[in-house]
């Protein structure tokens, strides 16, 4: 896979790209010893991506809380060419450390959708099975388990649903064909969970699948 770090121009100093690739390689000790010296903890790339995002793609855990401790780390900077940010990326890839890590930040935007499609880290973490991540979003007290898609209203039940669809089955069925079946079990336990919301391009919900 063509990582983002590839995709990117040389940040403004020597030290802010030296930042962005050694938290991509996860090298603990360079990535503090950079923050010391003074690099930006939010310089991007041309793509957008920060030291945060490259780094919460890999799931390197440790540094990820180093970047965090930092008083200028800008936890919701997303990619400029589709609005994904480090928790999307980390909840995507399911890097359960990661995502806690990030969700303890006291600013972190638990909501935010990926400018592309709209879609919000517990929808990709709940389309991609990754129970334990979508129960770490569900936690997180501002988590809105009824967001829709902006593109075309999917909800995140659906999004869990949909995977491993086969005709005539039921929703749980579906889901559990493609190992789903603890993500849609976790969500369905969501206290403000809406079954019954549908999708705004053809009304159909979850359990109509």
């Amino acid at each position: 896979m063509r990582s983002s770090f590839s995709k990117g121009k040389i940040p403004s100093t020597e030290n802010d790209q030296k930042l962005i690739s050694s938290a991509f390689n996860g090298n603990l000790q360079e990535v503090r010893d950079l923050l010391r010296a003074g690099a930006d903890v939010n310089a991007q790339l041309d793509n957008g991506a920060t030291a945060l995002y490259a780094t919460s793609e890999n799931g390197h855990f440790e540094v990820v809380q180093a970047l965090l401790q930092h008083n200028k780390v800008d936890v919701n900077l997303p990619r400029s060419t589709d609005g994904i940010t480090a928790l999307y990326v980390a909840s995507e890839k399911g890097h359960y450390e990661v995502v806690q890590a990030l969700l303890q930040h006291n600013k972190v935007d638990v909501n935010l959708q990926r400018s592309s499609d709209g879609k919000s880290a517990l929808h990709v973490a709940s389309q991609n099975g990754h129970v334990e991540v979508v129960k770490a979003l569900l936690q997180h007290n501002k988590a809105d388990v009824n967001r829709q898609c902006a593109y075309d209203g999917t909800t995140v039940l659906y999004a869990a649903s949909r995977i491993g669809h086969i005709d005539g089955t039921t929703a749980l069925f579906a889901a559990s064909k493609n190992g789903h079946l603890e993500v849609v079990q976790a969500l369905l336990l969501h206290k403000k969970v809406d079954v019954n919301l549908q999708r705004s391009t053809d009304g159909v919900t979850a359990l109509s699948i």
